[in-house]
């Protein structure tokens, strides 16, 4: 599988702050993701592609929702059919589930 250098860094984000560079993410058959200008964070679940922008919206296709705040840097995880955004307002958004 060919990756492209950037995500090779992914974990130096975690102890050491990085300006600049689109997030990333891989599916479950190592396909490559990278966002695009204005994301924090895109992760691929269940086969869609979701991304949470930098005004503070989850995009999952043509469809936003409001987050109340932007996201973290590579702040969106997938666990038990839910959505979970770390914002800079320092909450976490759960989205999905009964």
């Amino acid at each position: 599988m060919k990756i492209p250098r950037r995500p090779w860094s992914y974990g130096v984000r975690q102890i050491r702050w990085m300006e600049g560079g689109l997030p990333a993410a891989f599916d479950g058959n190592g396909t490559f993701f990278e966002g695009l200008k204005g994301e924090a964070a895109v992760i691929v679940a269940g086969g869609i592609r979701l991304a949470a922008t930098e005004d503070g919206n989850l995009k999952v296709g043509d469809r936003a929702v409001p987050l109340g705040a932007p996201p973290v840097p590579d702040g969106v995880i997938a666990a038990g059919g839910r959505i979970y955004v770390s914002t800079k307002k320092g909450t976490v958004v759960c989205l999905g589930g009964d």
